[in-house]
């Protein structure tokens, strides 16, 4: 399965239900069938190293970034200068994806005002039509369903990050090394019928129940090499 890095950045003054986000969604996305999850988050900072270098090396390498957005989460200024302005200006290849984790005015935040938030309301779980409904309000209730909210939270990532990786390699122009394959391949498919044709037309008896044979061979084979080149193609963009 391909191997997919996520970024996990919160205000550690939600750390009390962090650490209940946190176990669930590793748990699910754990469980995915399509892609192998690497979450990390700066409780995974070895002791003695440098946490501002490791948290900016993790950040780099991410495919996935996930932001638990809270009053606490706009408060810290090393979140808001170093994590989230750097994802969107430095790295805007990279999958963002805003986490309605605590009450808050997420909308006067420009930077965060223009990308669709995971927010589900509370008639997702049987409370009342509360579109005002945060990761927070669903952890302190006992009752709820969090399970739920996991395994929607983990259809939309998946969904999110094959859609984005499915429109970036169209946009992406076909590397110069897949263009000489596949010039390469049609090469030989044309050559093996000229000397089919040509094997056919000019060379004696003996020689053709070599040569056409031979052709035949490098025909069908580079054919078939065509069509599984076509197919792996398809296959890479289908993930």
């Amino acid at each position: 399965m391909p191997s997919v890095k996520v970024f996990i950045s919160y205000a550690h003054d939600d750390g009390e239900y962090f650490d209940v986000f946190s176990k669930g969604l590793k748990n699910c996305l754990n469980s995915s069938t399509n892609f192998q999850f690497s979450i990390w988050d700066d409780s995974e900072i070895p002791v003695g190293s440098d946490w501002h270098t490791e948290i900016q090396e993790n950040l780099k390498t991410a495919e996935i970034a996930i932001f638990c957005v809270s009053n606490n989460f706009f408060r810290s200024e090393y979140i808001i200068s170093s994590e989230l302005n750097e994802i969107i200006n430095k790295y805007p290849d990279t999958l963002t994806i805003p986490i309605y984790f605590g009450k808050c005015q997420f909308k006067d935040w420009k930077i965060l005002s223009k990308k669709q938030f995971f927010k589900p309301g509370g008639k997702d779980y049987g409370q009342k039509a509360n579109e005002d409904f945060s990761f927070c309000d669903l952890a302190k209730n006992d009752d709820l369903n969090i399970s739920k909210y996991f395994q929607n939270l983990g259809k939309a990532i998946e969904k999110s990050y094959i859609s984005k990786k499915i429109g970036n390699r169209r946009l992406i122009p076909a590397r110069l090394e897949d263009k000489i394959v596949a010039m390469v391949i049609l090469s030989v498919i044309i050559l093996s019928v000229i000397w089919i044709i040509f094997s056919a037309v000019t060379t004696e008896r003996e020689d053709k129940i070599i040569n056409i044979p031979l052709g035949g061979v490098m025909f069908f084979g580079s054919s078939a090499l065509f069509i599984f080149n076509r197919k792996s193609k398809a296959n890479q963009l289908s993930l």
